[in-house]
């Protein structure tokens, strides 16, 4: 039976650690993408993984830090 993980994830570390031990098939943000609308770059820098920007996103795919005018 697959499980999903849901509720209080708010790291990409914490929700690879989910996955690798076996506790879930799935992990499920909620709260953390409403925080952040760009959690899964958040979730894949943390891990040390670059991902392309998405196709609808080409250049508003900030570099972490970037403040306009600054």
């Amino acid at each position: 039976m697959l499980t999903a993980a849901v509720g209080l994830i708010l790291t990409g570390v914490q929700a690879e650690e989910i996955l690798g031990e076996g506790s879930a098939d799935l992990i499920a943000v909620g709260r953390a993408m409403l925080r952040d609308p760009f959690w899964p770059r958040s979730a894949a820098e943390q891990l040390g993984v670059t991902i392309p920007e998405p196709r609808s996103y080409e250049g508003f795919w900030f570099p972490r830090g970037f403040t306009e005018g600054g």
